[in-house]
C-alpha cells in the first residue's frame, strides 16, 4: 500500500511549480490537497487523516548546501525533498524544537529536485517556503529556543485576532505556543496553554490525532511535574483516540500505551503498568522491527522496569535479546552493550550467579574502556560495580584496586551496592533455620518427656542410651544455634556489629559515646570517591539519636580530628577504611545511622586492651569474632557441669530455639557473648555451692551490660525472708547460719566485682566523667523505642498502626520517626498500668522465693528482666538460667520450649493477617515470654504454699 501511495503521488499530481533562491513563495493548502506520502510519515499517519500538500520544482544553479524552510501559522508544517526519481532526500517537521521544519541537503547543479510544502493531518491553511544558500548560521540553544517562542507567540496573536470562532488553526497554535514556552521553562504557563488547545481540539476536532497529540503532550509535562493522577486520564484518552483513529497495533498507540504505563508507574500501579509496556513492545517490534531505535529503547525500559520489580526471569531475556541485536549491528563497537552486560551482571549477582555475573561485568569493562576510553567517567563506574563484586567474592585486594582506581578517574563515582555475601549459603536461610528451630524445640521435648517417662518407670534419673541422647541433642543445639555452622547464613564475621564494637573499643579515648559516626563521616570524606557523597550523606547524632546531614559535622571535622594524634588519626582512618571496603556504599552509609558504641566502661577495660593490639584485616576480625565461640563453647561446658548433661541439653535447646536470641544479631562479632557466659557461670557455681565465685562472676556480667543486676532481686528477697524467719523464731541473726553464710558469700562476691573493677573502670576510662556519659548514653536509648524491643513496657506501649505500611516505606526514618511518636505516647498514657505491674510482679517474687536455694532465687529473679527492663531482643539469650528452673520444676522445660515454638511460628508470620513487621511481632513475643515467666513464678509461689500447709 506504501509503494501504490508512493507512485500515485509521484504520477497524478500536477506540474510542480519552480521555486528561486532567496525568495519566499507563499501558498496555501486545500482540504483535498494531494497527499504527501514517505516511509516516515506512513509509520506516524492515520490513513483517515492523511498528510496533504503542494509540491514545488527546484533547479539548482550551482552545487551545494541548500538550506529549505516551511512556515505556517495554521497548522502543523511538514517539510520533504526529494530527488528527480522521487526518492527522499530529507524530511523534517521538528527542527526548531518542533516549530518550524528545516532541512540542509546537498543539492547538484543540473539536477532537478522537488520540495513538498504539507500539512500534517491535512489541515487547510497559508504557508511561506523558502530556500536559500548555505547551511543556516550558527545559533545556541537558547536562541532558537526565543526564535521559537516569538514566532510561535506571534502565530497566536494573529490568528486571535481573526475575531472568528476557534477552529483548527487556533489549537494547533495554542500547541505550538505551549510547547514553546515550556521549552522556555515556564511550566505552569505552558500546561495553561496546552490545557486551552486541548480543549479546542476536542471542541472542533474530537477523536483526532491532533487531540491525541494534545493529550499526550499535556499528560508528559503532568507527569514530569508528579502529578501522575492527573497525567493518567489524559494517556487514557489518548489510547482511545489512538485505537479508533489509527488502529490497536499502531507505534502512535503503542507511544502512548507507553505514556500511560509511566503514568501508572509512578502511581506505584505497577501491576497496570507492566501489561501496557508490554503490549506497546509487541506493537513495535511487528510494525517498526526488533532493532529500529525506538523498539530497542522501549526494551530496554521494559527490561529495567522488570528488574527494578525483581522480576529476574521476564527481564534477563529483554536484556540477552537487546545486546544480540546491538551485537548483530555494531559488533562490540556499541556502548550501549556495555550498559545492556552490567544490568545482566545486577541480576545474575541476585540470583548467585556470580561466575556469570564476574564474565559479564568483565567484558562491560572491555567495551567501556574501549568504546568511552580507558578514564571517561561511564568506565569508572563499570569499573567500581567490578571491584565490588570481586570484593563480595572474597578477592579484597583486586576488588580494593579497581575502586581506588575508578575513584581516581572520577572522584565523585557511583560505588553501587553489594548485592552479595561472600560464601553466601543457598540451601540454609532465615525461614528454613526458623522451621528447623521449631521442630527441634519440639523434638527435644519429646526427648525430655521421654526421659522423665523412663525415670518414673525405673526410678533413676538416667541411662546410658539416654545419656547419649542427650549429649547428641547438646551438639545439635549448638549447631542449630549456630545456623550449623553457616553462622549469619554465609558469614561468620558480623561486620556491622564489629565495626561498632572493635572500632568504638580501640578508640574510645577519642570517640566516647558520642563520635564515632562523627569521626567515621570525617575519614569517609577524605576517601577519593566518598568526597561528594558524603556531602549528600545523613548519619546518626548520637548525642541526640536524631538523624542530621553530613554537611554539619563536616562543618566540626577540624575539631573532632584534634581528639586523635596524627598516627592515631591514620590507625582510625585505616580501620574504617577496612570496614568501608568490604560493605556497600548503601550498606555502609546504613551502619552510621544504627546507634553507636553503647558497652559499658568495665567493658572496655577487656575490649579495649584487646582491640588496641589489632589492626583491622581480615585475620585480626576473624580472631576477634572467635572469642565468643570460645565463649559459647565454655558456656556449654560449665552448664554440664553445673547442672548435668539433661539439663544443660534442655537450657540449650531453649536458647538455640530461642527466636529473640538468634545468632544473627550478635553473633560473628567481637565480645558480644561475654556477660551471657558469665550469667551462666554464676548460676552453675551456685548450683555447685560455690556462691562466692557465683557472685563474681554475676557481679561481673552486671558490670558488663547492667540488666543481669535485676537477677540480685530473688536472692534479696529470699535472704530477706529467711532472715524474718529467724528473727520470729528468735534465734536472732547473728552469727549467720549456713543459709544465711550461702547468701553473704554470694553477695560478697559480687560486692568484690565492683571493689575491684569499678576503681579500674575509673582510673583507665577517663574518671566518673566516663560513667556519667554511659548513663547519659543509657538514658537516651531508653527514650528511643526500636522495632526489636522486648518487654513489659513494650507491651504496654504498643499501639495498633493504623495506615497500610509499604515495604518501600517501612523502616525509613519518616516512618521510624511516627513509630517513635506512636510508642512514646503509648507510654505516657500506660505508665501507671505498667508501674502497677511491675510492683505485683515483684510481690510475686517476693512470695515464689521464700525458703528457696539461692540459685533457684536467683532464676525467679531473672523474670522480673522482662517485667521490668526493655531490652534489644538478643539480650533474651538470659532465657537460658531461667530454664535451669527445669531441674526443680521439669514442667518448665516444655513452657519454654513451647514459648520458642510459638516465637518462631509469630515470626514465620505463615497465615494470612500476621503481621510481617518486627515491631508488631515482637510486642506479641513480648506478651508470650511474660505469661510463660509469669506462669513460673505463679507455679513456684503455689508450690510453696502448698508445702507450708
Amino acid at each position: 500500500m506504501l509503494l501504490a501511495l508512493l507512485i500515485a503521488g509521484v504520477l497524478f499530481q500536477d506540474p510542480a511549480p519552480g521555486l528561486k533562491v532567496g525568495e519566499t513563495t507563499t501558498g496555501s493548502i486545500a482540504a483535498d490537497a494531494p497527499v504527501v506520502v514517505t516511509e516516515r510519515i506512513a509509520r506516524a499517519a492515520a490513513s483517515a487523516f492523511p498528510t496533504r500538500g503542494r509540491t514545488f520544482a527546484f533547479a539548482p544553479e550551482s552545487s551545494g548546501p541548500r538550506r529549505v524552510e516551511l512556515r505556517s501559522y495554521e497548522f502543523k508544517p511538514y517539510l520533504v525533498v526529494r530527488d528527480e526519481k522521487g526518492a527522499v532526500l530529507a524530511e523534517d517537521e521538528y527542527s526548531l524544537f518542533g516549530i518550524l521544519p528545516r532541512v540542509v541537503v546537498e543539492l547538484e547543479a543540473g539536477h532537478a529536485y522537488s520540495i513538498d510544502a504539507a500539512s500534517r493531518c491535512g489541515q487547510p491553511g497559508e504557508f511561506e517556503l523558502v530556500v536559500n544558500v548555505g547551511a543556516p548560521e550558527e545559533s545556541t540553544n537558547e536562541q532558537r529556543a526565543a526564535d521559537a517562542l516569538t514566532f510561535a507567540r506571534e502565530g497566536v496573536a494573529r490568528l486571535e485576532a481573526r475575531n472568528v470562532p476557534a477552529d483548527t488553526a487556533l489549537g494547533t497554535a495554542l500547541h505550538r505556543l505551549a510547547y514553546a514556552t515550556l521549552v522556555g521553562g515556564q511550566v505552569p504557563e505552558a500546561i495553561a496553554l496546552f490545557r486551552r488547545a486541548l480543549e479546542v481540539r476536542e471542541s472542533v476536532l474530537g477523536n483526532h490525532p491532533l487531540t491525541s497529540e494534545t493529550c499526550r503532550s499535556l499528560g508528559g509535562v503532568l507527569a514530569q511535574t508528579g502529578d501522575a493522577a492527573g497525567a493518567a486520564p489524559l494517556f487514557e484518552r489518548a489510547v482511545r483516540i489512538d485505537e479508533l483513529v489509527f488502529g490497536p497495533n499502531h507505534p502512535v498507540t503503542a507511544s502512548s500505551l507507553v505514556g500511560l504505563a509511566g503514568a501508572k508507574e509512578a502511581q506505584g500501579e505497577l501491576a497496570a503498568a507492566e501489561p501496557l509496556l508490554r503490549r506497546a513492545l509487541a506493537i513495535d517490534e511487528t510494525t517498526l522491527g526488533p532493532d529500529e531505535p525506538t523498539t530497542m529503547a522501549l526494551r530496554a525500559r521494559l527490561a529495567l522496569f522488570l528488574h527494578r520489580q525483581s522480576k529476574f526471569a521476564d527481564a534477563l531475556p529483554l536484556y540477552a535479546r537487546e545486546l544480540e541485536l546491538r551485537e548483530a549491528k555494531s559488533g562490540a563497537n556499541d556502548p550501549e552493550s556495555a550498559r545492556v552486560l552490567e544490568a545482566m551482571a545486577a541480576i545474575h549477582e541476585q540470583l548467585g550467579d556470580t561466575k556469570t555475573a564476574r564474565s559479564e561485568l568483565e567484558r562491560a569493562l572491555a567495551r567501556r574502556e574501549a568504546t568511552s576510553g580507558a578514564n571517561s567517567p561511564a568506565t569508572a563506574e563499570t569499573m567500581a560495580h567490578l571491584g565490588v563484586l570481586l570484593q563480595a567474592l572474597g578477592e579484597h585486594d583486586a576488588g580494593s584496586e579497581l575502586v581506588r582506581r575508578a575513584t581516581a578517574i572520577d572522584t565523585s563515582v557511583f560505588i553501587p551496592e553489594m548485592t552479595l555475601q561472600e560464601g553466601k549459603a543457598s540451601w540454609w536461610n532465615e525461614r528454613t533455620a526458623r522451621w528447623w528451630r521449631l521442630l527441634w524445640a519440639a523434638a527435644v521435648a519429646g526427648l525430655f518427656a521421654w526421659s522423665l517417662r523412663r525415670e518414673r518407670a525405673t526410678s533413676t534419673k538416667s541411662t546410658t542410651p539416654l545419656r547419649g541422647l542427650f549429649a547428641a541433642s547438646l551438639v545439635v543445639s549448638a549447631l542449630t544455634y549456630t545456623n550449623f555452622l553457616t553462622f549469619n547464613y554465609g558469614t561468620f564475621v558480623h561486620r556491622w556489629d564489629e565495626y561498632h564494637y572493635f572500632v568504638g573499643a580501640k578508640y574510645f579515648d577519642e570517640l566516647g559515646y558520642d563520635g564515632l559516626y562523627d569521626c567515621t563521616v570525617i575519614a569517609d570524606s577524605e576517601t577519593p570517591g566518598w568526597s561528594e557523597r558524603v556531602k549528600t550523606r545523613w548519619l546518626r547524632d548520637l548525642r541526640t539519636n536524631e538523624m542530621v546531614p553530613a554537611e554539619q559535622v563536616l562543618a566540626n571535622g577540624a575539631a573532632l580530628k584534634a581528639r586523635f594524634t596524627p598516627e592515631r588519626w591514620r590507625a582510625f582512618s585505616n580501620d574504617v577504611a577496612w570496614f568501608r571496603e568490604r560493605e556497600s556504599a548503601d550498606r555502609w552509609e546504613h551502619t552510621t545511622a544504627d546507634h553507636g558504641f553503647n558497652a559499658t566502661p568495665v567493658w572496655t577495660l577487656a575490649g579495649s586492651w584487646i582491640a588496641q593490639r589489632f589492626e583491622a584485616s581480615d585475620g585480626s576480625v576473624l580472631a576477634l569474632a572467635l572469642l565468643d565461640q570460645f565463649y559459647l563453647v565454655a558456656l556449654i561446658l560449665v552448664a554440664v557441669w553445673g547442672f548435668g548433661l539433661r539439663i544443660a541439653a534442655v537450657a540449650i535447646a531453649v536458647l538455640a530455639t530461642s527466636l529473640p536470641a538468634e545468632i544473627q544479631w550478635t553473633g560473628g562479632s567481637f565480645l558480644r557473648w561475654d556477660w551471657l557466659f558469665f550469667t551462666v557461670a554464676s548460676f552453675c557455681c551456685l548450683r555447685r555451692d560455690r556462691p562466692l565465685l557465683g557472685g563474681v562472676a554475676l557481679g561481673y556480667a552486671t558490670l558488663l551490660r547492667v540488666f543481669p543486676g535485676f537477677v540480685f532481686v530473688g536472692p534479696v528477697f529470699a535472704w530477706g525472708a529467711h532472715l524474718m524467719s529467724v528473727r520470729r523464731e528468735g534465734r536472732g541473726v547473728l552469727p549467720l547460719d549456713a543459709h544465711s553464710k550461702t547468701f553473704a558469700r554470694f553477695f560478697a562476691g559480687a560486692a568484690l566485682s565492683a571493689v575491684v573493677l569499678l576503681p579500674l573502670s575509673l582510673v583507665a576510662r577517663g574518671g566518673v566523667a566516663t560513667w556519667s556519659h554511659f548513663a547519659a548514653n543509657s538514658s537516651k536509648h531508653m527514650t528511643t523505642p526500636l522495632t526489636n524491643h522486648m518487654g513489659l513496657r513494650t507491651v504496654v506501649s504498643w499501639r495498633p498502626d493504623d495506615r497500610p505500611i509499604a515495604e518501600r516505606d517501612h523502616d525509613t526514618e519518616e516512618w521510624m520517626a511516627s513509630f517513635r511518636a506512636a510508642r512514646a505516647r503509648g507510654w505516657s498514657e500506660s505508665k501507671l498500668l505498667y508501674w502497677i505491674v511491675v510492683l505485683g510482679w515483684l510481690a510475686l517474687l517476693a512470695y515464689a522465693v521464700r525458703g528457696r536455694e539461692l540459685w533457684v532465687a536467683a532464676a525467679l529473679g531473672a523474670t522480673l528482666i522482662a517485667a521490668a527492663a526493655e531490652l534489644t531482643s538478643y539480650y533474651y539469650a538470659f532465657v537460658v538460667v531461667i530454664a535451669f528452673l527445669c531441674e526443680r520444676r521439669p514442667r518448665i522445660a516444655f513452657v519454654l520450649l513451647g514459648l520458642g515454638v510459638l516465637s518462631l511460628f509469630v515470626a514465620l508470620a505463615p497465615l494470612p493477617g500476621m503481621s510481617p513487621w518486627l515491631e508488631n511481632q515482637f510486642a506479641s513475643i513480648s506478651c508470650l515470654t511474660l505469661a510463660a515467666f509469669a506462669w513460673i513464678l505463679v507455679g513456684f509461689a503455689r508450690e510453696r504454699r502448698e508445702l507450708a500447709v
